[in-house]
């Protein structure tokens, strides 16, 4: 998984909102947001393996969401009702999942104990969940500031990335299954690891 390829794709969903909707505050907002997911697609070796979902869903997949702005219309109603979700979620999916089926560390613990699609169903369910409770609200909000369209965007990643969050919580603890979501995964060398090889 190219560390590179996915701070762009969070750098370029920052460039879409700024060209379509400007507003500087939320400008000044996205930066540091941007550092950090920079942060954690650079160190993410040294980080429990369902980062890699995270960090998929959020920068390839928050920038299938924005497929919802190719719908015809004007761009404030373009993300507001259902029509302008299921255009969001056909393009998260279709830009995250399939990078995730073969690159995400979490998957692949998944697939070597026979869990594999087992695994991605149930994080996609979750993802799934947390953008529609994350939308419903949205769905009576007016979309003609430019303030709501960087509200509306932000609001559907945080709810994905917490519906996420509740599948790896639930099964965490269900042998091989939760050790898909917490263990270092392909990961060589470890925070931990280093700690530990130190001289006591």
């Amino acid at each position: 998984m190219n560390s590179t390829f996915l701070v762009l794709c969070a750098a370029l969903q920052v460039a879409i909102l700024a060209a379509q909707a400007p507003w500087r505050d939320g400008l000044l907002f996205a930066v540091p947001l941007l550092a950090i997911v920079s942060l954690f697609a650079y160190t993410r070796q040294y980080w429990p393996a369902h980062l890699d979902m995270y960090l998929l869903m959020a920068a390839p997949g928050g920038l299938g969401m924005m497929a919802a702005l190719l719908l015809p219309g004007p761009v404030c109603h373009r993300g507001a009702g259902w029509d302008g979700y299921a255009a969001m979620s056909a393009g998260m999916l279709f830009c995250s999942l399939p990078l995730a089926w073969r690159s995400a560390r979490c998957l692949q613990q998944a697939r070597s104990e026979g869990l594999g699609v087992l695994a991605l169903l149930f994080d996609a369910l979750g993802m799934q969940a947390g953008m529609a409770l994350a939308h419903l609200p949205l769905t009576r909000l007016s979309l003609m500031d430019p303030r709501s369209i960087w509200l509306h965007h932000g609001l559907m990643i945080v709810g994905m990335l917490l519906g996420m969050s509740v599948s790896m919580v639930a099964f965490r603890y269900r042998g091989g299954f939760g050790k898909a979501w917490t263990s270092h995964a392909a990961a060589p060398r470890t925070l931990v690891g280093r700690r530990n090889s130190l001289p006591s």
